[in-house]
C-alpha cells in the first residue's frame, strides 16, 4: 500500500513541475506578445497602451526578455514600446527590483545585467550561465571571467 502512495506522489510531483514549466513558458510567451503589440502599435503610429505603470512595462520588458538585459536593453524596448522614459528612473527601478528580489541582477566587468526569476531560486548553474551570457556583451579588457 505504501507502494502505491509512493509512486502517486512522484506522478503527481512529476505532474506538478510539467504544468509549472508550461506555465511559465505560457508567461513568457504572452509578456512576449504584449511587448510586441506595443512594439507594432509604436511603429504604426497608433496609442499605444501606456496604462501600465513604468514599473509593471520593466517587468514585461524583463519577463520577455531571453536572459539578462542591460539597462540600455531595457531602456531600448520600453522606448519601442511607446513609453518616454529617463535613463535614471529606469535604473533606480531595475535596482530596486533586485533588492526586493523580484528579478536577478548580475555584475561582471562593471556591466550589470538583470532577468527573470520565475519565481524561483536561482541555482549555481543559472548564475553561471547569466555570467557567461553577460561577458560575452562587456568590452573586451583584458580582465578575468569572474573578477569583481
Amino acid at each position: 500500500m505504501g507502494d502505491s502512495y509512493e509512486k502517486a506522489l512522484r506522478d503527481a510531483e512529476r505532474s506538478l513541475a510539467e504544468w509549472t514549466a508550461k506555465a511559465t513558458e505560457a508567461e513568457h510567451q504572452t509578456a512576449k506578445l504584449r511587448q510586441t503589440i506595443a512594439v507594432l502599435k509604436s511603429q504604426l503610429g497608433l496609442a499605444p497602451d501606456n496604462t501600465e505603470s513604468l514599473t509593471s512595462a520593466i517587468l514585461l520588458v524583463l519577463k520577455a526578455w531571453p536572459g539578462n538585459a542591460t539597462t540600455t536593453d531595457v531602456m531600448d524596448r520600453l522606448f519601442m514600446m511607446g513609453y518616454n522614459a529617463q535613463t535614471a528612473s529606469v535604473a533606480t527601478i531595475l535596482s530596486r527590483l533586485a533588492k526586493q528580489g523580484k528579478i536577478q541582477a548580475l555584475r561582471l566587468h562593471g556591466m550589470v545585467g538583470y532577468g527573470w526569476k520565475n519565481g524561483l531560486s536561482l541555482t549555481r548553474a543559472d548564475h553561471l550561465k547569466a555570467r557567461k551570457e553577460l561577458a560575452s556583451r562587456a568590452p573586451r579588457t583584458g580582465l578575468i571571467t569572474g573578477q569583481r
